[in-house]
């Protein structure tokens, strides 16, 4: 499995407004440098993440993006998921999709387990914890 640059520059501007929860919007082209990410790009993703209910735009000469809950109360997963959409490792797990060898596959079983795995793992890392996590690691490099 392997995640696009929509999911991996996504989950950074999300970090992003995550740093900046309970104070002034973000710009779109503060978050750019802060990410080294191209601005039209980045629009597109946080316009995924607004469609999903996870950021919220604020308009006007003070406006940007902010997140729509606190980052303790958005995990990886939602982020993800609305960047990526499904994340079933394999064709014949993804949703309304009919596998003709469901019934004697050997591998069925083994693909879901492994999507779960995946699915609970990002489920149980918040923007909150990411925050955490960052803060650590800069307190036991410096």
């Amino acid at each position: 499995m392997k995640f696009t640059t929509k999911g991996r520059y996504g989950l950074k501007a999300a970090f992003v407004l995550a740093q900046s929860w309970g104070g002034a919007p973000v710009s779109l082209r503060d978050i750019a440098a802060s990410q080294q990410l191209a601005e039209k790009y980045l629009e597109q993703l946080l316009s995924s993440l607004k469609k999903a209910g996870l950021v919220e735009t604020v308009r006007g000469a003070q406006g940007g993006y902010t997140l729509s809950r606190e980052p303790a109360l958005i995990t990886v997963n939602e982020v993800i998921v609305a960047l990526e959409g499904d994340l079933s490792i394999v064709d014949c797990q993804r949703e309304g999709v009919d596998c003709r060898e469901s019934g004697t596959c050997a591998t069925k079983k083994v693909w879901k387990r492994i999507s779960a795995a995946v699915t609970d793992a990002l489920e149980s890392i918040t923007l909150q914890d990411m925050l955490q996590d960052y803060g650590s690691a800069e307190d036991s490099s410096g």
